[in-house]
């Protein structure tokens, strides 16, 4: 329940700052101490709930930070840091390629550095699955490479298993940004 309530902390703060104002003009114009009761109540779970979305990771946070610190090692080409993000045996493509996570960690490294990519944005983060207790999440999101000179959007599909409390990454799949058609990724 905590994290379905930090994962809509912005609609809740929204809807708590409209009450807070309505009971803040409610004792402007009556200056009763009930209305300055919950003025002051409707405050301070704002500040709750800001404090709880600073201490609280979600799960959906989690994998948005994971997908976001794999982007960052595949620019800065650091294989190591984005080992700790993979998981054993991830899958490639609509045809699920299956390769084993050193094949990655080089493929990786070596394609960053042939296509030169400068950056990687990712954005739109769409969650259709996740589940703690099937230890899986799928999540749709946009991605923008700058390469060569070039910028490169396309929309991914990546799918998470859960083990020893984090989210690794399992299978990648990744689409044109108009239609969706899937674009193959050379593995082997």
């Amino acid at each position: 329940m905590l994290y379905w309530i930090v994962d809509r902390a912005l609609l809740l703060h929204v809807l708590l700052g409209f009450t807070a104002a309505g009971f803040g003009i409610l004792y402007w114009n009556n200056r009763d101490r009930k209305s300055l009761r919950a003025f002051s109540v409707t405050l301070g779970l704002g500040g709750i709930l800001w404090v709880s979305t600073v201490f609280i990771v979600t799960d959906r946070q989690q994998i948005t930070r994971n997908l976001r610190a794999m982007a960052d090692a595949v620019v800065a080409k650091k294989p190591e840091e984005l080992k700790k993000y993979l998981a054993p045996e991830l899958f490639f493509n609509a045809e699920k390629t299956r390769i084993d996570r050193a094949t990655v960690l080089a493929l990786a490294n070596q394609q960053a550095g042939a296509l030169s990519i400068e950056d990687i944005r990712l954005t739109q983060f769409h969650f259709e699955q996740l589940s703690r207790t099937d230890a899986k999440a799928e999540v749709f999101f946009s991605a923008v490479i700058d390469m060569q000179g070039m910028t490169q959007p396309c929309q991914c599909k990546a799918g998470f298993l859960r083990r020893d409390d984090a989210w690794l990454l399992q299978s990648l799949e990744v689409f044109t940004p108009v239609g969706n058609q899937p674009i193959h990724i050379p593995v082997r």
